[in-house]
């Protein structure tokens, strides 16, 4: 039975109370959470007690005194010269670490049995495998390989249909809804671009959709001699994407309204039944939201122990639960993630030591490895941000990206001067 209200209409049911000139539901301790978060496997969680020493390698390498790791995206792994040349550059330029994209939008460049391969790559996968190849290229250089893993987002390209095998072809029920309730599937990926999301994101809130992500993570464990994983896009595009039609529906039956609704009409909502009821159910999605992508983590830190996991992360950490439903403290908390990869994209130095001091308060030093980005006029900041970020205790860095650096005329000269030259100095 819905009952009327003089702004909006929320479901009623047994226990309701009478706010405002609204029935609304009762707040019930626990909240969204306790149907939402399935139970941890009781297995002893991985704890490695240096995770960034292990990051690079740990006793097949050594510590260095320094991590400094280089984002690789996937248009480096076509060929077999592609990568040479990459691993070169690493080695000469004193990287360390190399966190590699061999899974972008659901295509692989290694041999799957879950997902097709790149349909960039210059040889069939059957007759070269790009993740194998790299691994004893680098291995043979002293370099640690991570495989940097899109989980959540899985396509973007409006040019081109998806392949047979794709996620996408194989399970358009498996994706988010927007706020009105359109599967994203519906409708062309140009839609929700223009909306503020990358491409077509996997719905969390779908058991099977952790299974998968999982699954995937575990393959690569399993068939390739890795130095880590690291999950990139293990979120939600943003606040106004929700849950798939049964999550609604579960959520509306317990706290008597669509969760979508909070997101795009809070205004009415706050005057109809008072922002602080409203405020507190929007805590509850909140709550929802990152156990579903909590669980998703969880399922994949089980499928790959003992293995080095890490995330790319926003580095805050409110904005990032709130958001994108990216709770990464807890991750860290429960070792769930042996280390985060926070984002300082568009921080100044100031801020960026600030940035750094609160994490490594939140998480500890040797749990965090801070991101820098060159691209988008970025790259001349960064010897200074460098430098802070050192003072402020981070034991490394990650550049963003490889594909940058060898677009500039003198790479290897540009990064001995970001680490070694400048307000940077000598670690």
């Amino acid at each position: 039975m819905a009952l009327s209200c003089p702004r909006y209409r929320i479901a009623g049911f047994l226990g309701a109370m009478w706010i405002g000139g609204c029935f609304v539901p009762p707040l019930l301790s626990g909240g969204a959470v306790a149907y939402a978060q399935e139970a941890r496997p009781d297995s002893t969680p991985t704890v490695h007690p240096d995770p960034l020493w292990q990051a690079v390698g740990g006793e097949r390498i050594g510590p260095p005194a320094e991590i400094r790791a280089l984002w690789v995206v996937r248009e480096t792994m076509r060929s077999a010269e592609s990568i040479d040349r990459m691993v070169d550059f690493a080695t000469q330029a004193n990287f360390n670490v190399l966190f590699v994209q061999v899974r972008g939008r659901a295509e692989t460049y290694y041999r799957s049995d879950i997902d097709p391969p790149a349909g960039d790559l210059e040889f069939s996968i059957a007759d070269f495998d790009p993740l194998a190849y790299l691994l004893t290229v680098a291995h043979r250089r002293g370099l640690a390989v991570h495989a940097w893993v899109n989980v959540l987002y899985v396509w973007s390209d409006p040019q081109r249909e998806p392949p047979p095998r794709h996620v996408v072809r194989r399970h358009p029920d498996w994706f988010l809804s927007g706020p009105s309730g359109v599967r994203m599937t519906e409708r062309d990926v140009r839609w929700w671009q223009r909306d503020g999301a990358e491409g077509y994101y996997l719905d969390p809130s779908i058991a099977a959709v952790r299974e998968y992500a999982a699954a995937v993570c575990k393959e690569l464990a399993q068939e390739y001699p890795l130095d880590g994983i690291h999950l990139d896009y293990v979120r939600y595009p943003g606040r106004t994407f929700t849950l798939d039609v049964a999550g609604r529906t579960a959520f509306a039956l317990r706290w008597g309204i669509d969760p979508a609704h909070l997101a795009v009409q809070r205004a009415n909502l706050d005057a109809a039944v008072g922002a602080p009821l409203v405020a507190r159910l929007d805590s509850a999605v909140t709550d929802l939201r990152a156990a579903y992508v909590d669980s998703t983590v969880a399922a994949i830190r089980e499928a790959t122990r003992p293995l080095v996991l890490s995330a790319a992360v926003d580095p805050d950490p409110d904005h990032a639960r709130y958001d994108k439903g990216q709770d990464w403290p807890t991750w860290v908390y429960r070792n769930d993630l042996d280390f985060v990869v926070p984002m300082l994209y568009n921080e100044n130095p100031a801020s960026a030591a600030a940035r750094m001091r609160m994490i490594a308060n939140t998480v500890g030093k040797q749990r965090v490895l801070p991101g820098l980005a060159l691209h988008d006029g970025r790259a001349a900041g960064v010897a200074d941000l460098v430098g802070v970020l050192r003072k402020a205790g981070a034991r490394g860095i990650v550049l963003f990206s490889y594909n940058v650096l060898s677009e500039m005329p003198f790479p290897a000269r540009y990064v001995h001067g970001v680490f070694f030259s400048g307000s940077a100095g000598t670690p």
